[in-house]
């Protein structure tokens, strides 16, 4: 008997406080979209084939390795110098499954020009238009932060 006061006066700030937060955030208010390093369904390039699950995502990356190996340019000074190492190249692909060119950067260089090239790789890829699968949260398209490693060796 003598905690009933004490439980009422507690439960009766709690249920005011939530009355307050549930005010302050209205559902129908326009939230700004969220950025995600990682989200429960990663991004993929979209490709023309006829496999899907594993087999589509293999040939995916497949495909997106062909082509970065395939338009890289050694940087001269780099040649001269033997560098060779990881870059890794940063980007944002957008919920609607395209690279937003403003936000490509390296986030990782080994120096010799090579991040200026993981950069215009990825710019190449953005101009020629190329879709991915956007990535998904609670089944939702949303933005994603995209970090691409590119292994540079000289043979």
């Amino acid at each position: 008997m003598r905690w009933l006061p004490f439980l009422l006066l507690f439960s009766g700030g709690f249920l005011s406080a939530q009355v307050c937060n549930l005010a302050a955030f209205p559902k129908d208010q326009d939230t700004p979209e969220m950025m995600f390093n990682t989200s429960e369904v990663m991004p993929l390039l979209l490709i023309k084939t006829k496999n899907s699950g594993a087999d589509y995502r293999k040939q995916a990356e497949q495909q997106m390795l062909h082509f970065i190996y395939s338009n890289l340019r050694y940087p001269p000074i780099s040649r001269s110098n033997c560098i060779s190492g990881t870059i890794v190249v940063s980007f944002t692909i957008t919920a609607e499954g395209l690279i937003d060119p403003a936000s490509i950067t390296c986030v990782r260089d080994i120096g010799g020009g090579f991040g200026d090239e993981g950069k215009r790789l990825i710019q190449l890829m953005a101009d020629l238009g190329w879709q991915w699968v956007p990535a998904t949260q609670c089944g939702k398209a949303v933005p994603v932060r995209f970090n691409l490693p590119i292994r540079i060796r000289l043979e």
